[in-house]
């Protein structure tokens, strides 16, 4: 009993009112001034309205940094591991760690019910039944993958099964991708909201964010992945020919040494 205690005696997490308007908005602009005049990331102490969305602009763009590297993250492992179980483990691991690293940006030090709320919004929001098909990210990935599928073979000419690996490879890293920067945007505007924002319009505002963002993710691990091949594909044709070169010499002397004892 005593956990449930000890968080049952947690602060309250800062939930916004529904309408930017009246005294309950005006109490949680005043916390809310509390909150991130301790916070590291902002420079003074925000008084006005206006100083408080620039200071809330400037976490969001930390927090925009953070969904892109752990998007980075997610689209390289998953990519690589062709693993559908240890991917569905790499992914949810990433995503909370992420929901995390936006919850300390934020708050800092953010106590488990200001967690627990946010990860019950991101939750609820990110994860609807029917409602993940929002934007077709397909029509997002089609014209970054052609172009960097495009430079395939000048690095790794004649290999179409590879081309057919590094495209599945990228397809499922990209879909990662996509719901890591997704989740970041939900994450972020729940953080950073002056007012109860509609899910809905929350859900459809991240997929537009985390589709427009993608094509740099993809762009920039696809051509890691190419790079890693190229080398890779020479690394092992040098060991070959090396083989060969050997495996020839060595078969030459054995002739002569039973042609010529």
């Amino acid at each position: 009993l005593a956990p449930l205690a000890m968080y049952l005696r947690l602060p309250p997490p800062l939930r916004p009112p529904a309408v930017a308007e009246g005294p309950h908005f005006a109490a949680h602009l005043e916390a809310l001034q509390t909150r991130l005049a301790r916070n590291p990331l902002i420079d003074g102490s925000p008084q006005t309205r206006e100083e408080i969305e620039q200071a809330l602009a400037v976490l969001a763009a930390h927090a925009d940094e953070a969904a892109r590297r752990a998007a980075s993250q997610v689209f390289m492992s998953t990519a690589i591991s062709q693993s559908g179980r240890l991917d569905a483990f790499v992914v949810l691991g990433a995503n909370l760690r992420l929901v995390l690293r936006i919850a300390r940006i934020y708050v800092q030090r953010p106590t488990l019910r200001d967690i627990t709320y946010l990860y019950a919004n991101v939750a609820g929001t990110a994860f609807i039944a029917g409602e993940l098909d929002d934007i077709d990210i397909s029509e997002q990935m089609e014209p970054v993958i052609a172009s960097t599928m495009g430079g395939l073979a000048g690095v790794v000419p004649g290999l179409g099964a590879v081309a057919n690996l590094l495209t599945a490879s990228v397809l499922s890293g990209a879909a990662n991708a996509y719901l890591a920067l997704r989740i970041g945007h939900i994450a972020r505007q729940y953080s950073g909201s002056l007012v109860i924002e509609d899910r809905r319009r929350v859900r459809r505002s991240a997929s537009a964010a985390a589709a427009g963002s993608l094509a740099q993710i993809v762009t920039g691990g696809t051509g890691r992945l190419v790079k890693a091949m190229g080398r890779a594909t020479a690394s092992k044709a040098t060991g070959a020919l090396a083989n060969l070169f050997r495996f020839g010499r060595g078969g030459g002397d054995e002739d002569d040494g039973v042609h010529n004892p």
